[in-house]
C-alpha cells in the first residue's frame, strides 16, 4: 500500500481539478502488484496505473 500516497500526489500535481474516487491494488500472477487510481477530470472518468513506487505505468 506504499504507492497510494505517491499516486495521490501524482494526480494532485498533474490533474489539480480532478476528484479522486479511489486507489486499489491490481494483483496479477507472476507480476509485481500495481495500483489503479480512478478519478474524474473535466467530467470524464479516467484511470491511471502505478507501480509499487507510485510511478505511472502502462496498464
Amino acid at each position: 500500500m506504499a504507492a497510494i500516497a505517491p499516486a495521490k500526489a501524482y494526480i494532485a500535481k498533474n490533474y489539480p481539478t480532478a476528484k479522486l474516487h479511489g486507489v486499489g491494488i491490481i494483483h496479477v500472477s507472476n507480476q509485481p502488484d500495481r495500483y489503479m487510481a480512478v478519478f474524474e477530470q473535466d467530467g470524464k472518468r479516467m484511470q491511471l496505473a502505478f507501480d509499487s513506487q507510485g510511478n505511472p505505468v502502462q496498464k
